[in-house]
């Protein structure tokens, strides 16, 4: 038996094991600047880039000798190799052995050099916000991450715009406002890999993402069924299929005793219908208490991968019947 394995920790990981140190860079903090990036070159490339790329491959396809597969989750795989890519284009930029702002007279003040950044990092506030949007169909804390880097790379972009412009004072500003959002960021990011964490090795209690998803039960498909399957709706329609909840009887009491008489006179297995006191009566089947131990400590998959795309059971029935 194979066990998958979720590989969205390390990605998330690698992005705030550098991120965190360059926001407070960005803020000035310890009597640290914007150059003391320098010191990151090699986190950059072997942990924000490397890190990230491997973790975004490992998204969308995975393969080991005894066990070949395909998780397929494209929009992970794209965040996070290309996040990967930018880390890896921040250490170039950053590495002493490449000396790109020496190619200019004036070198890091040079106009051509800020204002060619501040153009880079306008497309990536375009790109995250694509990002951003993609996001409001996962989860609360992806929105929130999401969110905050809209705010740092626009800044970014207005900081280098400035300093093209001669302004330092505004461009140190808006450096350290960008290192203040960076800051928001890493906090919530270092939630949610806390999060996946404890959701990997089973604690008895975890954080939650907040994903958005929806509960289904039996009168659900049920009805969808009848909604959009062709052979259901004709025989809804001729008095031959009904939903559960027109041929049950609604009172808990009621239900009791029709369960207590087809049990006393055997119609069908016990278990079938300990199976549907357990569904009508003791209202057991939720995720939530699915969940809890005493039932077998289930796994959320959208928890356990929260930038998986939702995709909800309706639109699945929609395309299924048709």
């Amino acid at each position: 038996m194979y066990r998958f394995g979720n590989p969205t920790p390390l990605p998330v990981l690698a992005n705030i094991l550098v991120l965190s140190p360059t926001a407070c860079y960005l803020m000035g903090w310890g009597g640290s600047d914007v150059t003391s990036m320098i010191t990151l070159v090699g986190p950059f490339y072997f942990i924000g880039g490397l890190g990230m790329v491997i973790g975004g491959v490992m998204e969308w396809a995975s393969w080991s000798f005894s066990c070949p597969f395909i998780l397929g989750n494209t929009f992970p795989f794209v965040v996070f190799t290309s996040f990967g890519a930018y880390w890896l284009s921040l250490a170039a930029l950053q590495d002493p052995i490449h000396a790109i702002a020496s190619a200019y007279t004036d070198g890091i003040a040079a106009v051509p050099y800020n204002k060619g950044l501040m153009f880079y990092f306008i497309f990536w506030t375009v790109t995250v916000t694509i990002y951003f949007i993609g996001s409001l169909r996962t989860n609360f804390v992806f929105v929130i991450i999401f969110f905050t880097l809209i705010l740092t790379f626009a800044f970014f972009a207005a900081a280098y715009g400035q300093l093209g412009n001669g302004n330092l004072d505004l461009a140190q500003t808006l450096l350290k406002a960008a290192g203040a959002c960076a800051f928001a960021n890493i906090c919530v990011a270092w939630y949610l890999v806390t999060s996946l964490i404890m959701r990997i090795v089973e604690m008895p209690f975890t954080l939650p993402v907040f994903a958005w998803g929806e509960e289904i039960t039996q009168q659900d498909l049920l009805e969808y069924a009848c909604e959009y399957g062709g052979r259901y709706r004709e025989r809804r329609e001729q008095g031959l299929e009904r939903p559960n909840a027109e041929i049950t009887p609604k009172s808990t009491a009621d239900l009791e005793a029709v369960l207590a008489e087809v049990k006393e006179k055997k119609l069908g297995t016990l278990a079938y219908w300990d199976y549907y006191h357990s569904m009508w009566i003791l209202g057991e089947n939720t995720s939530e208490m699915a969940k809890l131990l005493e039932y077998g400590g289930a796994l959320d998959a959208r928890e356990l991968y929260p930038v998986m795309k939702v995709r909800s059971l309706e639109d699945y029935a929609i395309e299924f019947y048709q």
